[in-house]
């Protein structure tokens, strides 16, 4: 796994989400929207700031919980992946069968219905059941978090260990349970000056000063901390984060350069409004 999942990986699996769906090239030519037919809503107007057609429908499609937009992609697993988001379905994640996009499915619809178990049917449901956690700790819902996730969290590995010894201290919102674990100190608050030196991720790679940043920036739910960072992925996941999961805000969508993260945070904005 690339050393950037695991300190962000509710985020980049969103990101997955849309280069699944783009796969890598435009077009257009087929998947042009006729503007004119979509209802001019608040979400809509969201969806239809989204840049890639692909992205749109998707977008459209899941804000509106309407799946014909999904009849708009073209690949099999693009439009199951779709429905199972429009409709809030699970069943059509079991009909993927490619195995990438058949993760992604289960690990956005677990996020969006909130349903933790949907975890289990992921091949390596630890890392699922520990990304569902600390999205509530990062969103202020720690009283959500229940006993069994961190159980189940928890699969006697050196890595699960480390990350019940998080889940436990989101929980409690108790910094001592993390038992002097840099990582686990990482999702809490801290001094800018504990991005100074790298540290290890339970998969034995290291966290970056910029990557160390963005959790600032989380923790102490400022933005500036997002202009500390050096441009480029970490600073548009930044503020794409901090967009999503602590204010949202839209105006963070805009400082965002790279194209694919800036649809994805147009879409997350479309997603929460439609669920309000």
């Amino acid at each position: 796994m690339k050393k950037k999942t695991l300190l962000i990986i509710f985020i980049v699996l969103i990101i997955a989400i849309f280069v699944f769906l783009y796969l890598g090239e435009k077009r257009e030519d087929s998947l042009s929207l006729n503007l004119k037919d979509i209802p001019k809503t608040i979400t809509n107007e969201i969806c239809l700031e989204v840049s890639r057609p692909d992205n749109t429908y998707y977008c459209l499609a899941v804000a509106n919980q309407d799946t014909s937009f999904c009849e708009k992609l073209k690949m099999l697993s693009e439009k199951n992946l779709c429905r199972a988001m429009a409709s809030r379905d699970v069943s059509y994640c079991r009909e993927i069968q490619d195995l990438e996009p058949k993760q992604i499915c289960y690990y956005e619809l677990s996020f969006l219905e909130e349903e933790f178990d949907y975890c289990e049917e992921m091949e390596d449901p630890s890392q699922c059941y520990f990304a569902f956690v600390y999205r509530m700790h990062w969103e202020s819902r720690a009283d959500e978090i229940k006993d069994e996730y961190c159980d189940k969290i928890s699969d006697e590995t050196p890595r699960g260990l480390i990350f019940e010894k998080c889940c436990l201290a989101f929980k409690e919102q108790d910094i001592s349970l993390c038992q002097e674990n840099k990582y686990c100190l990482s999702f809490f608050e801290q001094p800018l000056s504990f991005c100074d030196t790298d540290f290890n991720v339970p998969e034995g790679n290291t966290i970056s000063k910029n990557e160390c940043l963005l959790h600032r920036a989380l923790s102490e739910k400022d933005p500036s901390i997002c202009e500390k960072i050096e441009s480029g992925e970490p600073r548009d996941m930044c503020y794409a984060d901090m967009s999503t999961h602590i204010y949202h805000d839209l105006s963070f969508c805009d400082k965002i350069e790279n194209e694919m993260i800036r649809d994805m945070c147009y879409t997350e904005h479309a997603i929460y409004l439609s669920e309000q």
